[in-house]
C-alpha cells in the first residue's frame, strides 16, 4: 500500500481479494470500482484509506460472497437490500438503481422502443412491465411490441383519461367492460399480484419491482405470491393453470419457465383447465398442444379420456407434421 494515505482502484481490489469468491470475481471487482468512483474526490480517482466508503465496499464484497454461497433451491430467498443490489449488478452491471428500500427497487428511467410511453401517473403491468424488468436486468427481450398491454393507475376514482387509454391500448378488455385498474398505492399494487414475477410496474419510464420479482425473473421461475397463498381455493386453482399456460407460451416463444413448486394443486377444477385452454388457443393449436402436454405432465388431465381427450385428438389432427414423420401421417408422436 502506498504511503500517501490513499490507494488506486487496483490496490483496492488487491486489498479486498480475500473477501471475493473466485466465481464472478470480475463482476464484483467491476462493482467495487464503480462504487469507488462514486465516492472519489480526486482527479486520479483515489480513495482516502480512512474514509467510510471503504467499509461499504468491503461490506458489498461480503454480501456478494453470501449471495454466491446460498443454494438455489425451490424456496424463495429473502434478500437484504445489499444482497439485492449485488444480484442486480451480477445480472447487469450497467443497471442504474434510483432507490432501494423495504424490499422494493426503483430503477432509473429507461427507453424501450416497443413499449409506448403513458401519461404521468399511469403504469404498465403484466407482460410489458415484465419485459421492461428483463431489459433492465440485461436479459434479451423480444423486440416486438407485447401482445397484451395492461394499465393501472394510483387513484380512487375513474376519469375520462382512463377510458381513452383503455380503448387505445386495451381494446379487447375495454370491449368486455374492463378498463384501467385503480389501486390505492403503488406498494399495495406490488403486494396484491398473483405471481412474484408480476410484482413489477413500469411507471413514468421507470421500473419499480420487489426483490422477489428480480430473483424469480432471473431464475425464470413462476411462484404464487403470499397474497395468492392466502386467497380462496378457487383463486389458487386458476393461478395454477395460468402458470402452466405461461410455461406453454414461453415454450412457443423458444424460452423456458419453471414452477417453483411442482406438486399438484388439489383445487384445480375442469373449468380452470378449460378456461386457460380457450385463452391459449388464441395463439394457435401448437400453443394449445404445449399447454395440454403440461396439464398431462402435472396430472391435471388424463390423456385421451373424456371431453378433454377428444379436444387433444382434435388439436393433434390440425397440427402440421413433425420433421421425421412419414408423409401423409399427421399429428404428434406418442409421448
Amino acid at each position: 500500500m502506498a504511503d500517501k494515505g490513499s490507494f488506486s482502484f487496483d490496490e483496492l481490489a488487491d486489498s479486498l481479494g480475500c473477501h471475493l469468491p473466485t466465481k464472478g470475481q470480475a463482476a464484483a471487482l467491476a462493482q467495487i470500482r464503480k462504487m469507488a468512483a462514486d465516492y472519489s474526490h480526486s482527479s486520479n480517482a483515489l480513495i482516502q484509506s480512512s474514509c467510510e466508503p471503504i467499509d461499504r465496499i468491503r461490506g458489498l464484497a461480503l454480501e456478494y460472497k453470501k449471495v454466491e454461497q446460498v443454494s438455489r433451491g425451490s424456496s424463495l430467498r429473502i434478500l437484504t437490500a445489499p444482497q439485492a443490489r449485488v444480484q442486480i449488478f451480477k445480472a447487469n452491471r450497467n443497471a442504474k438503481i434510483l432507490d432501494i428500500r423495504s424490499g422494493v427497487v426503483t430503477f432509473e428511467e429507461i427507453k424501450l422502443s416497443n413499449i409506448p410511453r403513458l401519461p404521468d401517473d399511469y403504469a404498465f403491468k403484466g407482460g410489458a412491465a415484465r419485459m421492461a424488468l428483463s431489459a433492465v436486468l440485461g436479459i434479451e427481450i423480444d423486440k416486438r411490441r407485447p401482445r397484451d398491454l395492461d394499465i393501472f393507475r394510483v387513484g380512487a376514482k375513474a376519469n375520462s383519461m382512463d377510458s381513452q387509454l383503455a380503448k387505445r391500448y386495451m381494446p379487447e378488455d375495454f370491449s368486455n367492460g374492463h378498463g384501467i385498474e385503480l389501486v390505492p398505492t403503488l406498494r399495495s399494487y406490488l403486494h396484491t399480484r398473483d405471481l412474484t414475477i408480476n410484482q413489477v410496474a413500469l411507471i413514468n419510464g421507470r421500473v419499480v419491482c420487489t426483490f422477489a420479482a428480480i430473483e424469480d425473473t432471473l431464475n425464470r421461475t413462476l411462484r404464487p405470491t403470499d397474497y395468492i397463498r392466502k386467497a380462496g381455493d378457487d383463486i389458487q386453482g386458476k393461478i395454477s393453470m395460468k402458470m402452466l399456460r405461461m410455461i406453454a407460451e414461453a415454450r412457443l416463444d423458444g424460452t423456458r419457465l419453471k414452477l417453483a413448486e411442482t406438486r399438484k394443486n388439489p383445487h384445480v377444477t375442469p373449468f380452470d383447465v378449460a378456461l386457460h385452454l380457450e385463452r391459449i388457443m388464441r395463439r394457435g393449436t401448437r400453443a394449445a398442444q404445449y399447454y395440454i402436454e403440461e396439464c398431462i405432465r402435472h396430472g391435471y388431465i388424463e390423456q385421451q379420456q373424456g371431453p378433454i381427450g377428444n379436444t387433444i385428438a382434435s388439436i393433434k389432427k390440425r397440427l402440421p407434421p413433425k420433421k421425421g414423420h412419414v408423409s401423409g401421417k399427421r399429428g404428434m408422436k406418442k409421448r
